[in-house]
């Protein structure tokens, strides 16, 4: 959907798509408005069509440029002319191209990212495409994997490169998944609590599904307490529950964008409807009878272990408290038949930095709450992780060895040094440098920030380091 809030639309060629989406995700995650035909063009939608309004539309044109993209491919001549003249066209290549192969793009200034790390080519694209401090952060559901990191240079062969990119997904992905279990133990706690650890709908007892409100700061991760939370499930389900059965439900994130709605109910299950619906394996035939309501209960019906539902507010639904506890309530009052998952709503409203309008907000939404009889579905504000919470899991995820304490330092080092960058690279951010404090004896860290460090922790990289933040 194109709105008038300049965003940026990303051309790529299919070869390149998992690079289109990393730059997306990392545009997205600074407060851009990214337009990326795989998320935001709607099912059935007319492809060429929607190519047309977001070339003309879009405030900038990003092209991810390879030595298989063309301009010729499937776009109107006249409307690259467009975007090419009014200089609307930036250029980013992930590759080196023989200049001869370059055309038109020779001529215009490249952000490189060939041949660079991670934090290279992110710190290198953001320099360059300077934070937007009234876009609109979408929150995508997490950070595509870097394609920079998993391709085989030394190889031709296409069969070796997408095995062992397959195999790094996997490896990367377990890593993520440790890495979340950091802090959040006191929110997932609450609601194992509450569901009296009873997991499955039982009629003899009349329980329900489950929804809560929770609060804290801006984009924290909300893989973070997805994790913690899954990883107390699959305990009480099964300790010896593999971790890809575990993973086969997860979570869903309710990105859906519902403008108008009669009621709380209504609005909710057009959420629903646009996560679950299009995409889900279990869907029955529509056979012009069955219901929107009743096609959702029997997806839902259909899962093996709780789905998390989640979502952000957005900044339309973080000013009606009565919208926010009507959801929680109708989702509350969702009929599922006798032995499904108790499955869980989380609705997140990120604080907005005004603590007048944060606490009022909290305040008003545990005002209905406790009208409802439904205090617990407040959970504790969450925040982010302290040097305590990140040793802690150092001691847990390193517990074979006999001294963590090399491990805790490259972590410590690694937040300084990424606290140094970010003064250098976004000294006029302010939410980004707010996101890491550092005192004399301790620190915190945003979730989002945190996590990579941990990744190369799990990975190894803090044997590879000399003196704590000098690479050997």
């Amino acid at each position: 959907m194109i709105t008038n809030s300049s965003p940026y639309f990303i051309s790529y060629t299919t070869k390149d798509r998992s690079w289109a989406k990393w730059i997306a995700w990392q545009l997205k995650s600074a407060g851009h408005e990214v337009i990326l035909d795989i998320w935001d063009f709607k099912k059935g939608q007319n492809f060429t069509l929607g190519m047309h309004q977001a070339l003309l539309n879009s405030w900038k044109v990003i092209a991810v440029l390879s030595e298989s993209y063309s301009l010729n491919q499937g776009y109107a001549a006249a409307e690259w002319t467009n975007v090419y003249e009014n200089g609307k066209l930036i250029v980013v290549k992930i590759e080196p191209i023989d200049k001869s192969k370059l055309g038109l793009f020779a001529a215009i200034n490249h952000i490189d990212l060939t041949n660079l790390t991670k934090k290279e080519a992110k710190s290198h694209l953001l320099r360059h495409i300077e934070p937007s401090e009234d876009g609109m952060s979408f929150n995508p559901d997490e950070e595509p994997l870097f394609p920079g990191e998993f391709s085989d240079k030394s190889s031709d062969s296409p069969g070796k490169d997408t095995k062992v990119t397959e195999i790094s997904e996997e490896i990367i992905e377990r890593y993520t998944f440790k890495a979340g279990l950091v802090d959040k133990d006191e929110q997932a706690g609450h609601i194992l609590l509450s569901a009296e650890n009873n997991l499955y709908i039982n009629n003899e007892i009349k329980v329900s599904p489950l929804a809560f409100f929770m609060h804290g700061e801006p984009t924290q991760w909300p893989k973070s307490l997805l994790y913690v939370l899954y990883t107390a499930i699959k305990g009480i389900l099964n300790p010896a529950e593999t971790f890809d059965r575990l993973l086969e439900s997860e979570d869903k994130t309710l990105t859906g964008k519902v403008f108008f709605f009669k009621n709380a109910e209504d609005y909710l299950f057009q959420l629903l409807a646009q996560a679950l619906l299009p995409a889900s394996k279990n869907e029955p035939p529509n056979d012009g009878e069955r219901t929107i309501q009743g096609r959702i209960a029997y997806i839902l019906a259909n899962y093996r272990v709780p789905l998390i539902l989640y979502r952000v507010l957005s900044d339309k639904e973080s000013k009606d408290p009565a919208l926010i506890c009507g959801l929680l309530e109708a989702w509350e009052k969702f009929a599922l038949p006798e032995k499904a998952p108790r499955h869980i709503l989380i609705l997140f409203y990120e604080k907005q930095g005004q603590p007048r309008i944060d606490n009022q907000l909290v305040i008003e939404i545990n005002r209905l709450l406790q009208m409802q009889n439904k205090e617990k579905s407040l959970l504790k504000e969450i925040s982010s992780p302290t040097k305590k919470h990140v040793e802690e899991w150092v001691n847990y995820q390193f517990a074979k060895l006999s001294n963590t304490g090399d491990i805790k330092a490259y972590i410590e080092a690694e937040i300084k040094a990424l606290a140094k960058q970010r003064q250098l690279d976004s000294p006029g951010n302010k939410k980004l440098l707010k996101r890491i404090r550092i005192t004399a004896s301790d620190y915190e860290i945003h979730h989002e920030d945190l996590k990579e460090i941990l990744i190369d922790a799990l990975s190894g990289k803090w044997k590879k380091v000399n003196n704590y933040g000098s690479r050997s």
